[in-house]
């Protein structure tokens, strides 16, 4: 606490929001990567015209 009083930066809040949005956006990608892989995985024929 006492670091950034001593930084005196203003926003704390943004940036802990923008901490929250990436975090966010990476939780997506890893789904959605994680949904592409299943759909390859459950089938195969995709792969191999």
């Amino acid at each position: 606490m006492d670091n950034k009083r001593l930084a005196g930066i203003p926003g704390d809040d943004r940036v802990m929001n923008k901490g929250r949005q990436i975090l966010g956006g990476v939780i997506v990608v890893a789904v959605l990567v994680a949904a592409i892989l299943a759909s390859i995985l459950v089938s195969p024929t995709i792969i191999s015209p």
